[in-house]
């Protein structure tokens, strides 16, 4: 089990001085008494508040539960309405929310958008602390230093951090851009505005359960690093789209549906041997999409075709191997998918 240091008394009040020397008050320095590297973070993150929620209300002319609802649904909760925690730059946000979102779409519309906005900034969130602590900060206390100089590098990493996050808006439009000239490509001549016709692709890892059960927690995060880092380079060569992670399975999207093939196979090469074995499925058609994911049978086809397959090999079913004529495969006879009243017949992808 990991213990925090423990450290001197003289390096507890030459750390506790210079977080004073910094603005921390001897309330700040009470809340975390024995986490001061702790205290340099919240000093960061409060550093620009000015408002409470109550002033933030008053600011925008609504109400205190309003305000209170608006955080609530983001998923930050407000215990303390006369906290001192917003900013002069969350008058801004709330006026804008509500101008792009609350009176351009239904209520639940609204808090469906909301809801998914939160899920990825919370996500960026949680990486970008799980990083530093299995990163950076494992490096410096591997290094036996001072209580000062891990509590100055919790703030210059927190002071980088809240700067990227601000600047990230600059990638927004460059997404924007893609998402709309895919949403175009993937809805010409569909049967609804609610589907795309793309091709859905899972790759997964046979024997990933048992090998992780003998590796340590280090090399299983360096291990799924290394694959999630590689699929995602992979992706972005085959112009694909890596959808999300489910443990040791890799759910894509491509509107070419050679290039989900490709992405299959490449995905499938990426992995020694000597690790985990890859398999997968691709299924292409049309597939409900939602606030960043896919639903309907062609996702479930991909699914079940990856759970058919072997170790090493990508499956396919018919309608696919007939848009891609050309493409080398073998006959893998019929299969009878959960889910799927009719046998399917399937081909395994050649290299």
């Amino acid at each position: 089990m990991t213990e925090r240091p423990e450290f001197p008394p003289e390096q507890v009040a030459e750390a506790r001085a210079w977080l004073a020397a910094r603005g921390a008050t001897e309330a700040d320095l009470a809340v975390h008494p024995s986490d001061l590297p702790g205290v340099a973070l919240e000093l960061r993150l409060e550093r620009d508040a000015s408002l409470s929620a109550c002033d933030l209300a008053g600011r925008l002319g609504s109400t205190v539960d309003e305000v209170v609802e608006i955080f609530g649904e983001l998923g930050i909760a407000v215990p303390d309405v006369d906290e001192v925690r917003f900013t002069e730059a969350e008058v801004a946000f709330v006026q804008l929310l509500r101008e792009a979102v609350v009176a351009r779409f239904t209520p639940e519309e609204g808090h469906q958008l909301i809801v998914v906005v939160a899920r990825a900034l919370r996500s960026m969130a949680d990486a970008g602390i799980a990083a530093f602590v299995q990163t950076i900060e494992t490096r410096l206390l591997a290094g036996d230093p001072t209580l000062v100089e891990w509590t100055e590098a919790t703030a210059d990493t927190a002071e980088l951090g809240v700067r990227l996050g601000d600047s990230l808006g600059v990638l927004f439009g460059h997404y924007l851009r893609q998402a709309a000239q895919r949403q175009r490509a993937a809805q010409e001549g569909v049967s609804s505005r609610a589907v795309m016709r793309v091709a859905v692709g899972f790759v997964d890892l046979v024997g990933f359960t048992p090998l992780s059960s003998t590796l340590t927690p280090e090399e299983l995060s360096a291990m799924m690093g290394e694959f999630e880092s590689q699929a995602f380079d992979l992706a972005v060569a085959a112009g694909a789209q890596i959808v999300k992670h489910i443990g040791d399975e890799i759910m894509f999207t491509a509107v070419d549906p050679a290039a989900a093939c490709d992405l299959a196979l490449e995905l499938r090469d990426s992995v020694e041997a000597t690790t985990a074995l890859p398999r997968g499925g691709v299924a292409y058609g049309e597939v409900i999409t939602r606030h960043g994911d896919y639903y309907g049978p062609v996702v479930n086809l991909a699914s079940r075709l990856t759970a058919e397959a072997v170790p090493g090999e990508v499956l396919i079913p018919q309608d696919l191997r007939d848009a891609l004529p050309d493409r080398e495969v073998e006959p893998a006879g019929r299969r009878l998918l959960k889910g799927f009243a009719e046998p399917v017949r399937v081909f395994s992808l050649g290299s």
